[in-house]
């Protein structure tokens, strides 16, 4: 097959530990998801070796590493994983992240000769340049630059050289971008990595931005240029699950005379040679109505079959029970269903004091002895109950604010 795509990787976060959850709940699960990340470089390594492999460039967009200084045990695999790539004759380019940023004095990049071209430059410059015909019908060239501070401030937004309009320009950076509605305003300005003006990259002439740092598969089509951060493929926990899938990327149609039509194809793929684990997160709303028994039944026909999907569940709403989030998870465990349960907006009903507030002379007294009265005329179920006079106290204080 032809060496036509180039794979875009960031946000790997090698050696993040599994959340202590998981390892408390079931340590047989979180043993399968540290291994399917730690052989993640080994596996791809093989992918990349068969002839039937399109891919004759990698790129890494940033934090390789969870940690700028990791152990040998989760470096050794990778260096030795990408000596075996670049021994094969793809090129690989790698920028360091936040995470293992390339200022720090004993970074894992500065302790050791590191396979492929690392960037360690502060300014924008190109990096790699490959002729015509060696992947793209046109020449590829690579611009880079990692984030270093005392040459960048935290949240500069990155100068950006003209591209040579005869080639195919990538853009690769490891920081947020900074057009106003591509991104959530929680992101911190001030983090210490490049912001990126996609508008302004297109117009310099970069026909594919290579991103990293947002752990999320995001795509942006401009004109003439797509943008996308890629997502890890395999996240360390439920709140960063990872995309569960590659990036590649290949060259549109060159010969097409219109500037505005991307000159960049996104083909997101999902091998399961290399990608033999993934999360899955599913939602849940409870009420007080429900009990423990009553989530477990609705979890129960949702529990794939098979060792490659890791389940969790996010649980919300309010419960009568304390304790209605460990019960459940008892009973999955009971039951043998993996399912990590986490309900962080879990919120148990409060006790009011109901005679106290009965005799208020306001609106809030008068509907609570109106509840009473129904109470006692209809003798409803006592949890049922519960739920409306929550609702109505839940109303009545957001009306008050």
């Amino acid at each position: 097959m032809t060496r036509n795509q180039l794979l875009h990787l960031a946000d790997l976060h090698l050696g993040a530990q599994p959340p202590e959850l998981l390892r408390e709940t079931f340590p047989h699960l979180a043993e399968r998801l540290a291994n399917a990340r730690n052989r993640f470089w080994d596996r791809l390594a093989k992918w990349l070796e068969t002839p039937e492999c399109p891919v004759g460039l990698v790129l890494v967009a940033g934090d390789l590493f969870d940690h700028h200084s990791p152990p040998p045990d989760v470096t050794e695999p990778v260096v030795h994983a990408l000596a075996r790539i670049c021994a094969r004759g793809i090129p690989v380019v790698t920028v360091p992240g936040n995470h293992d940023e390339y200022s720090y004095p004993k970074v894992i990049y500065r302790q050791r000769q590191w396979p492929g071209r690392l960037v360690p430059h502060w300014a924008v410059e190109e990096v790699l340049h490959l002729p015509p015909g060696q992947l793209f019908s046109r020449p590829l060239r690579i611009f880079s630059a990692c984030f270093r501070v005392g040459h960048n401030s935290p949240g500069q937004l990155v100068e950006l050289p003209h591209a040579p309009q005869d080639s195919f320009n990538v853009l690769l950076l490891h920081g947020t971008v900074a057009d106003p509605g591509l991104l959530s305003p929680e992101l911190v300005e001030s983090e210490r990595c490049f912001r990126i003006s996609l508008a302004e990259a297109a117009r310099q002439g970069y026909h594919y931005i290579a991103l990293g740092h947002i752990h999320r598969f995001r795509q942006w089509t401009l004109p003439g240029a797509v943008a996308v951060y890629p997502g890890p493929p395999l996240g360390p926990s439920p709140n960063d699950p990872g995309s569960g899938q590659l990036v590649l990327v290949g060259e549109a149609d060159p010969e097409s005379p219109e500037n505005s039509v991307p000159r960049a194809t996104v083909s997101p793929i999902a091998p399961v040679e290399i990608l033999d684990c993934r999360w899955s997160v599913l939602k849940f709303e409870i009420t007080p109505l429900d009990k423990p028994e009553d989530l477990v039944a609705r979890i129960r026909p949702r529990v794939p079959e098979g060792n490659e999907i890791i389940l969790s569940a996010i649980v919300a709403g309010q419960s009568a029970s304390q304790s209605f989030l460990a019960d459940a998870q008892n009973l999955l465990i009971q039951e043998r269903l993996p399912v990590l349960l986490l309900g962080e907006k879990v919120h148990p009903i409060p006790s009011v004091d109901i005679g106290l507030l009965a005799r208020e002379q306001s609106l809030l007294g008068e509907w609570v002895r109106q509840w009473q009265e129904w109470q006692q005329k209809e003798n409803p179920d006592p949890q049922f109950a519960q739920l409306v006079l929550w609702e109505a106290l839940t109303s009545f204080r957001y009306q008050e604010g």
